[in-house]
């Protein structure tokens, strides 16, 4: 899916917390900006080398893992940026010392997305 990539005049500290408890500082450059389903999407962005880290909350299809859904995507070309949303990381918490970043709150979307892998059997 194409996304507008909207740059922040300054890049910015977010403080994103874990769910074993922890947190961490990442850097965010700016916001992903697309439609879906007449709804237009905001999701803040962070950077990770040449890339941008995209952490979300989404109902996928099928059973799938309830926890965030992480895109890496390449750096923004003329302004745009593509997010895929059939290639997520899901990051499985199997133990108690495995902690995953929580998702901003703007970045939880109320729509469900027919994408990703389904999990059956697990």
């Amino acid at each position: 899916m194409e996304a507008q990539f909207n740059a922040y005049p300054q890049q910015e500290k977010v403080l994103v917390p874990y769910t074993g408890g922890s947190a961490e500082v990442f850097t965010s450059s700016g916001d992903v900006v697309f439609q879906l389903m007449g709804q237009t999407f905001r999701l803040k962005a962070f950077v990770t080398g040449d890339q941008l880290f995209v952490m979300s909350e989404i109902r996928l299809q099928g059973r799938t893992y309830g926890g965030g859904r992480y895109i890496n995507a390449e750096a923004p070309t003329n302004g745009k940026v593509i997010l895929d949303f059939n290639k997520p990381t899901i990051r499985l918490r199997i133990s108690p010392y495995a902690a995953c970043p929580i998702p901003p709150r703007q970045n939880h979307l109320a729509v469900r997305i027919e994408a990703g892998a389904t999990y059956l059997n697990h």
